[in-house]
């Protein structure tokens, strides 16, 4: 019946292995990315509580974005 179809099972075989290399390289770097984001922010919170800053609101901060900015 079916003459010229080639069994293809070798190539998809490759194909997939390649696509799961690739979503562990990508999850590990993912998840090396997500701990240094998360070291960064606790890091960030620490120096924000350090500097006494936290928790002002807009009306109370005695800096404007234009003296900021020049």
């Amino acid at each position: 019946m079916v003459t010229g179809l080639v069994d293809q099972y070798e190539n998809l075989s490759l194909h997939t292995q390649k696509g799961i290399e690739f979503l562990e390289k990508y999850g590990h770097f993912i998840r090396d990315r997500c701990a240094i984001e998360m070291d960064y922010a606790g890091k960030l919170r620490d120096r924000g509580s350090k500097s006494g800053r936290v928790g002002l609101t807009e009306g109370e901060c005695d800096i404007t974005l234009v003296q900021l900015v020049a």
